[in-house]
């Protein structure tokens, strides 16, 4: 992404994509950079995002905001990981909770197209689509539920990369497709083993309010609530 500054607030652009993104801002903030905003990135499709912040509802309401993920903050340490571990059956870096018996399988080129049907089906409007997540296979470690061939179920990590993993590094679920309990269990389970075995000290997850299935397996293998995440898209008005 391209980063700019207008206004003293910082924009990330994707410019090919006619998309921008903005985090955090105050009201103040947000009435200061709209004029410009319609000026110089009409058409774009703006997303505004807060993370434990306080947010502009009734200004965000006026430009015509819409609300896109309404999430929980949860975080899982290494030691909270470890300590469920020991009564969740995990041992030695090796799942005894169901990661064999669901047919968990790592996504690589060769089984990646199975996968993209599946994500691009279920998370049509998800900016991490399946072309992009393809052209960006360093930073992604994808664990599935595969039978025949087919993906059902499905966790989606980024880690940092290897090489600028700094003194607490954090990977992040982007997303558990999963309707099913067991199987999100042992999704999650094996994106945390994955994510802890490469150095990262703390797996971040931010899910939806509504994600019950999902919820309840990342607290049975030690993930805590920590705080919530909102973001609102807005079209800007094409000149």
């Amino acid at each position: 992404m391209v980063h700019e500054i207008l206004n003293g607030v910082e924009l990330l652009l994707e410019p090919a994509e006619n998309y921008l993104q903005v985090n955090d801002v105050t009201e103040d903030d947000l009435r200061g950079i709209w004029p410009h905003l319609l000026e110089k990135f009409p058409g774009n499709e703006a997303f505004f995002c807060f993370r434990n912040v306080p947010i502009p509802m009734e200004y965000l309401t006026k430009i015509g905001g819409v609300l896109l993920d309404d999430n929980i903050e949860l975080r899982l340490s290494v030691s909270d990981f470890e300590k469920h571990a020991e009564i969740g059956g995990i041992a030695n870096g090796t799942a005894t909770d169901g990661t064999e018996t669901h047919n968990i399988a790592v996504i690589t080129p060769e089984n990646f197209d199975a996968f993209a049907k599946a994500h691009d089906t279920n998370n049509p409007d998800m900016y991490w689509t399946s072309r992009r997540i393809r052209e960006r296979m360093d930073v992604w470690r994808i664990f599935a539920c595969a039978n025949k061939g087919i993906i059902t179920d499905y966790i989606m990590v980024m880690h940092p990369l290897n090489e600028v993993l700094e003194p607490h590094s954090v990977s992040e679920i982007f997303c558990c497709q999963s309707k099913d309990t067991a199987k999100a269990k042992a999704l999650l389970t094996a994106a945390a083993l994955s994510s802890f075995a490469n150095g990262v000290d703390e797996i971040l997850y931010m899910i939806d309010k509504d994600e019950e299935i999902c919820k309840n397996a990342t607290v049975s293998i030690g993930f805590r609530e920590c705080g919530f995440y909102q973001g609102y898209k807005v079209i800007l008005p094409a000149l």
